[in-house]
């Protein structure tokens, strides 16, 4: 009686996949931790609207907040920066995730911007615990968690805000803490204002419809989102928690698939095996990689692939343009690590 057995084993398999998301946070944090320790990640400045990295952030945590009972808001922010997109995203990102994290149900995460001096001023707020003065300079240092002390492995190893100040430095950017106990805390970077492109390559896109697209992503926010997108445009989403199941869903598949959109770091093996698998049965299909970690070598290689390599959060902007030259070619494109 297999079927009996389902229910009581929902929680434990939940269980297991909170545990090997957990493990692949905390690898991929001791590997931004090395990489920048050893000066393999450069930054490679450009101009572009805040907006986009803004709205990507909202996308991509409004689920978790609400799912935490918190009032989550993100500004609009109508101006444009100069910066590393990648680098700065991954400073927001891990500033957002920290105030989710640690704000009690009921409180408040807001990221707003302010304009000054030819510069803007990105905040992350919460309603947190805060934290003492004397320990302001302290949760910067690396495997410091102020508000960990039973050491939950969920709560990371202490590195988000140590690379988070490795980040900035590099980037140039400040970065500055208020807090203090009972009244939450304010993280806020300085970022230097651009002047807005003149031409249309930011314009606004839409998606493609009526495409097979086959999606594997383990977190299940950031696949909720995509699944959103996609399907709202009338795409027949098909998703995948693992490369495993991929694998199963590629060999059993009796319709094609016109796109595979993978993440690149999955619990056992790589996007790119599940992309590889795609392209066995379908050559033509689009093909295209997440990653918050364009600076691997794996995917610099991919250059003449065309393989599509996509900095993690993706506005629906790029994901869309990505699909539709896709579609539209018959092809995989290029690479735009």
């Amino acid at each position: 009686m297999p079927g009996l057995m389902t229910p009581m084993k929902q929680p434990l398999v939940k269980r297991a996949d909170r545990a090997m998301r957990s493990l692949s946070d905390l690898l991929n944090a001791l590997l931004d931790f090395s990489q920048l320790d050893a000066g393999v990640i450069r930054a490679n400045l450009d101009s572009f609207p805040a907006q986009r990295l803004l709205e990507a952030m909202r996308e991509e945590f409004e689920i978790e907040a609400s799912e935490k009972e918190l009032q989550f808001t993100v500004q609009n922010c109508p101006c444009w920066v100069r910066s590393d997109p990648a680098l700065l995203a991954r400073i927001i990102r891990n500033l957002v995730s920290n105030a989710v994290k640690y704000t009690p149900a009921g409180g408040q995460v807001n990221v707003v911007c302010h304009q000054e001096q030819g510069r803007i001023r990105l905040e992350v707020r919460d309603t947190g615990r805060g934290i003492r003065p004397e320990m302001h300079d302290a949760i910067f240092e690396e495997f410091r968690q102020i508000g960990n002390p039973e050491r939950d492995e969920s709560k990371g190893l202490g590195l988000g805000l140590s690379i988070v100040r490795k980040m900035a430095r590099l980037l140039d950017h400040q970065i500055t803490l208020r807090s203090s106990p009972g009244a939450g805390s304010t993280f806020t970077i300085s970022v230097p204002l651009a002047e807005p492109a003149t031409d249309q390559s930011h314009s606004e896109f839409s998606f493609t419809g009526g495409q097979r697209v086959l999606l594997v992503d383990d977190d299940e926010l950031v696949a909720e989102v995509l699944v959103s997108l996609l399907a709202d445009a009338g795409n027949d989403v098909v998703t995948a928690n693992s490369a495993e199941q991929a694998f199963v869903i590629i060999q059993s598949a009796e319709a094609a698939f016109d796109a595979v959109i993978s993440d690149y770091r999955l619990p056992t093996l790589s996007g790119l095996d599940v992309i590889e698998s795609v392209r066995q049965r379908w050559p033509a299909a689009t093909a295209i990689i997440l990653s918050g970690d364009t600076f691997d070598p794996r995917l610099h290689a991919l250059t003449n692939t065309g393989v599509k390599v996509l900095r993690k959060p993706v506005s629906r902007e790029t994901l869309a343009q990505a699909l539709e030259s896709g579609f539209l070619r018959g092809d995989a494109g290029s690479v735009t690590p």
